[in-house]
């Protein structure tokens, strides 16, 4: 897995600013299901959940993020 340090930054900045709140609390439902979640960091990648949630990816034709859950979940 490719660190990718444009899209950690642009979701702590929009989780600090509160920009996409609406996709953040729907990624993080999914997360909230998922037995690799550890507290507030994925037990994959170690990202901060709530900055990684809130950060704008590339989405393939099912609508899924390219580079957001590392199991495809979202």
């Amino acid at each position: 897995m490719k660190i990718r340090p444009r899209l950690i930054l642009s979701g702590f900045y929009n989780y600090f600013l509160g920009k996409n709140k609406v996709q953040m609390r729907r990624r993080l439902n999914v997360c909230s299901s998922c037995p690799d979640r550890k507290g507030m960091t994925c037990g994959i990648c170690h990202c901060f959940l709530p900055s990684k949630c809130s950060a704008k990816y590339l989405e393939d034709e099912e609508g899924k993020s390219i580079y957001g859950c590392p199991k495809g979940r979202w």
